[in-house]
């Protein structure tokens, strides 16, 4: 066993048990990619900048609204399951040490700029030289390539040079983005496949691998249809607000105290007539497409939904087998009963941010379940990792944390 691997303890099934990972480097992407990979069993160990730390425990939402660095929502969500070291790997003795620790990994998950790491003599092919079957899989807006690949990019740049923004909002307004890291999420899952793969060639053929994701392009994979709506048809797609398409009805509408989404189609129609009592919606005028007549089409079921709540009006319409479904709140989403049957939201408990709930995984292997350990403090884990696993003295981690190595 490497100095640096974890015992593994009786009974343990987890698929990536014996697979050592260090983190290195920040970004939503990159971090979702460790708690994935730290959910099935790495021990993947996060190196954080000493005293400071890693950007997202910075940025909220934090409880009760009081900022402190060891209880933001974001970092807390995306480091489930990982130790935490201190190391300014800017720091000549910091390279070194980083060094003496890279031999006894398997991956390193890289979120350094592109130039900053070949400044730093951190490239794969330098890397490697110290352990040839090493995998390293960076994440960047852009890659490791082309004339964007130096350029550092926020999530609404990343929509709106993936094409997604000119496809997102209503067609007689401004472009939107949605909400959150959706990107950055995205890239997170192509990077954890991506690595995992890596690992079973490595397993064949015992060489490494330098697995490059681009945030722009996990996004842009997902915009396939209307990419190829312009390849084969020359057609440019167009932003459509809440209308879904052009299997009109497929839309979403106001209840009394929220939305509904409604999918049924053209087809559908004689159906919500009936269900509404409203004999206008089965007038064969509105077979021909039906999109073309959509403002006129909305108005006439808003009567109806508005006199229930959105929950009242989704389980009459499903009685009537008609797809209707209610836009959740993410409170409801968290106790919405599917959600609850699978046990799908976990909670931990943390010294600083207390009873902490979170999303699981939406994957059940049964014979390797979810880990849930909280997220570590800062650099909780320097004396298991410096100490205990790679043989530093007690008094050479206090010199280095006294430099700021550490």
């Amino acid at each position: 066993m490497s100095p640096l691997q974890r015992e593994n303890l009786p009974g343990e099934s987890m698929v990536l048990r014996d697979v050592t990972v260090l983190e290195l480097g920040e970004g939503v992407g990159l971090g979702y990619c460790g708690r994935l990979l730290a959910g099935y069993g790495a021990d993947v160990i996060k190196v954080e900048r000493p005293g400071a730390g890693d950007g997202a425990r910075y940025v909220g939402p934090f409880p009760k609204g009081v900022p402190h660095s060891e209880s933001s929502g974001l970092f807390l969500y995306l480091n489930t399951n990982k130790k935490s070291i201190t190391l300014d790997v800017e720091k000549a003795d910091g390279q070194h040490l980083l060094e003496r620790i890279v031999p006894h990994i398997e991956i390193i998950l890289d979120g350094l700029p592109p130039g900053k790491r070949a400044s730093l003599g951190l490239s794969y092919e330098q890397l490697k030289v110290l352990k040839p079957s090493l995998i390293m899989t960076s994440v960047a807006p852009f890659g490791q390539t082309g004339p964007y690949k130096d350029f550092q990019a926020t999530e609404i740049v990343i929509w709106a040079l993936s094409g997604y923004h000119h496809l997102t909002g209503d067609p007689d307004r401004e472009p939107l983005k949605g909400w959150g890291n959706q990107a950055h999420y995205q890239a997170g899952v192509q990077a954890a496949l991506a690595t995992v793969s890596a690992l079973f060639l490595r397993d064949v053929t015992g060489e490494g691998q330098w697995i490059d994701v681009s945030v722009a392009e996990s996004l842009a994979v997902h915009n396939g249809s209307s990419l190829q709506s312009t390849l084969y048809g020359g057609a440019v797609a167009k932003r459509r607000g809440n209308k879904g398409g052009d299997n009109y009805p497929n839309t979403i509408l106001p209840a009394s105290d929220g939305h509904v989404q409604l999918h049924f189609g053209a087809g559908g129609l004689r159906q919500v007539a009936e269900l509404m009592g409203e004999p206008r919606l089965a007038d064969p005028k509105w077979d021909d497409h039906p999109i073309s007549h959509a403002d006129e089409l909305d108005q006439l079921m808003l009567p109806w939904l508005q006199r229930r709540t959105k929950f009242q009006a989704v389980a009459e319409a499903q009685a009537a087998h008609i797809p209707f479904v209610e836009v959740l709140s993410p409170a409801e989403v968290m106790q919405d009963e599917q959600n609850q049957a699978r046990s799908y939201f976990l909670a931990s408990d943390h010294p600083y941010a207390g009873r902490v709930t979170y999303p699981g995984s939406p994957v059940r292997l049964p014979a390797c379940p979810w880990e849930n350990a909280r997220a570590p403090l800062l650099g909780e884990h320097n004396r298991e990792v410096y100490v205990d696993r790679l043989g530093l003295s007690p008094r050479e981690l206090a010199i280095l944390s006294a430099e700021g190595i550490v």
